[in-house]
């Protein structure tokens, strides 16, 4: 019928275009593209598919909350980092698509079960991915019917805020999925092609693109044609040579809504998906990014938001609205600078601790410390991520922002290349080519490593980065040890969350210990001050400034050894040392400026140093 129906508005004119999307497109935006991608399509009908994209739904968000939004005082035009914090700083990333609730439950209902022992454990932030419509990439800004509807989110936040729990989600970008929007710009459709950096080629230019078969919506662009592409006028000159695969693919012919056929090339990502143009005169993907955060914020009640290749200009509306903003950025640790966000998502450090970790050598974690203070960012300026049981996506960030920067390095010079290769090549000798792509649980070594091996690296890498300052973020599936459904034991190396609890020795009941300590000893909101030097290449030691201008020290042993350092301050004077997880004093003269602090191999602590009059939390 839905054919019939198709080939009635094509006259039964098909091309590559169209039998390519009867093949491949799937899902509730099959019926509307079936209707629309022809080569007689109405006008009409591209007015009805318009109801189906995310820029239409959120210019219609935005025009319903414009009066409320104008109301609001003007923003902070520097990020409420503090404040972020205050609301939520302990959070747990759940990814929707993996849990499956008892046979006849809506997954926001079984979610409420959650919430008891996620407060028990500490969290005050639930980081809901895939909440909204997605494919491949999002394809709308509404939550995805397969989770339940809007009324049953609504009860699930109601219950989550009763317990102090934060709700958050994603604004969409960088990228979308083969969307109703992306569909719109192929067929030229009012300023839909300004939404994705996509470029019509003329005519008589289609002998530069490559051929695209009769199942094939487009191919690749190499990067040979994307030279002449480039001396035409077409595209930038930004794309790399001698790569099998570009960036850039080319369209077959496509029918416009305004009779005329047409070829583009458009920009992608490493999925294929197509990138967002921010860089446009019609604020195209501006305007979509606005209406998907207001529906988050107003509709949704999020308080935190994630996002990911959006200009400055979106946080300073976030926070307009009331709530507040955490980025993705690459590069260097200049890309954290100037930047309008909140929170930024730390892709800094993670690779500076799997090395020490891998090593027992803490020093490049010392200098990527040191160059973020040097460079003024702060670490509670991070969102700290765990995620042990992932392969490792991560790589020397400020190495490769600065390949031919001279670095002093033990008695040498060295260049950020150079310096580079030889930290990846120090972890690979250790852990082999197949044990570098593993996870934090490879970490220890070997594969035949005993559970209680595993466990304590986990923790390990739990205490560095639930206690750095900044939010702390932690899967679901890590929780447990592989199963993302925190009531399920099965197939999880520690068991489910309640039993868990029940546990003294368990990860979860060691997880919210630390959570606690965080929470009751300021230390999401310190300020870093110094990174000390130490005798021994495992030991890593920073010092702390907390809310309550309290002097904290970190201490890490990377080593499997036990080890021991004495520390001289002369504003360690008058105080006494407490050790803020255990809850109990350590060895320090009241009057002494020398703490001699003691850590066994792998384990770390966090030492208050506290005037005698104050009390513990």
């Amino acid at each position: 019928m839905l054919l019939r129906l198709w080939l009635s508005f094509t006259k039964g004119q098909t091309g590559p275009l169209d039998r390519w999307l009867c093949l491949h497109y799937q899902g509730e935006m099959r019926f509307w593209c079936l209707l629309v991608i022809g080569c007689g399509a109405a006008w009409a009908q591209d007015e009805l598919l318009e109801t189906h994209a995310m820029l239409y739904q959120a210019e219609a968000v935005g025009r319903d909350y414009s009066v409320e939004i104008a109301k609001a005082p003007p923003p902070s035009k520097t990020p409420l980092t503090v404040a972020c914090l205050q609301t939520s700083s302990n959070w747990l990333r759940i990814d929707l698509a993996l849990i499956k609730p008892p046979e006849g439950m809506i997954l926001f209902d079984y979610l409420a079960t959650w919430l008891e022992k996620l407060q028990e454990l500490g969290i005050t932030g639930l980081d809901l991915r895939n909440l909204k419509k997605s494919e491949g990439g999002r394809i709308g800004i509404k939550i995805d019917p397969r989770w339940g509807d809007e009324q049953s989110y609504l009860r699930f936040a109601t219950a989550a805020q009763k317990r102090g729990i934060t709700l958050m989600s994603d604004v969409v970008g960088p990228s979308t999925g083969m969307s109703a929007d992306f569909f719109l710009a192929l067929r030229g459709f009012r300023d839909y092609p300004s939404l994705y950096c996509l470029i019509e080629v003329d005519p008589k230019d289609w002998g530069l693109l490559p051929q695209v078969g009769q199942k094939q919506f487009s191919a690749n662009v190499p990067w040979l044609t994307l030279q002449n592409l480039h001396q035409k006028g077409y595209i930038p000159r930004d794309f790399s040579p001698y790569v099998k695969q570009s960036d850039w693919n080319a369209t077959g012919q496509i029918f416009g809504a305004d009779g005329k056929m047409r070829r583009w090339v458009y920009l992608r990502d490493g999925a294929g998906r197509p990138i967002l143009n921010w860089l446009t005169s019609s604020f195209a993907s501006e305007r979509l990014a606005a209406g998907d955060a207001a529906n988050s914020v107003f509709r949704l009640g999020q308080k935190i938001l994630e996002i990911d290749g959006a200009p400055k200009n979106l946080s300073l509306l976030i926070r307009k609205m009331g709530a507040y903003s955490a980025a993705k950025v690459s590069g260097g640790i200049e890309s954290l600078l100037g930047k309008g966000a909140d929170l930024f998502y730390d892709h800094i450090t993670p690779i500076a601790f799997r090395h020490a970790l891998v090593a027992e050598d803490a020093e490049a974690l010392k200098w990527i410390y040191r160059t973020l203070l040097e460079k003024g960012v702060q670490p509670k300026r991070l969102v700290h991520a765990l995620k042990p049981f992932e392969s490792s996506e991560c790589d020397w960030a400020e190495l490769i922002a600065h390949p031919r920067e001279q670095y002093e390095w033990g008695e040498e010079k060295i260049t950020g290349d150079l310096l580079r290769e030889r930290l990846l090549e120090e972890d690979i000798a250790r852990l082999g080519p197949d044990g570098y792509q593993m996870g934090w649980v490879g970490l220890c070594g070997s594969k035949k490593a005993k559970a209680d091996e595993i466990q304590q690296s986990h923790q390990l890498i739990a205490f560095a980065y639930a206690m750095q300052p900044g939010a702390f973020s932690i899967d679901a599936a890590e929780l447990t040890g592989g199963n993302a459904d925190l009531l399920q034991g099965k197939g999880a190396r520690y068991g489910s969350l309640p039993s868990q609890l029940m546990t003294h020795r368990s990860f979860a009941s060691y997880l919210r210990g630390l959570l606690k300590a965080r929470r009751d000893y300021f230390v999401e909101t310190a300020d870093l001050i110094e990174v000390l030097p130490t005798s021994k290449p495992g030991l890593f030691l920073q010092l702390y400034q907390n809310g309550n201008g309290f002097l904290q020290l970190f201490a890490l042993n990377f080593s499997r050894e036990p080890v021991e350092e004495v520390v001289e301050r002369g504003d360690f004077k008058k105080t006494s040392a407490i050790n803020i997880a255990t809850r109990q004093s350590e060895d320090k003269l009241f009057n002494s400026s020398i703490f001699h602090i003691k850590l066994n191999g792998w384990s770390g602590k966090v030492i208050l140093f506290q005037p005698q009059y104050s009390k513990i939390p």
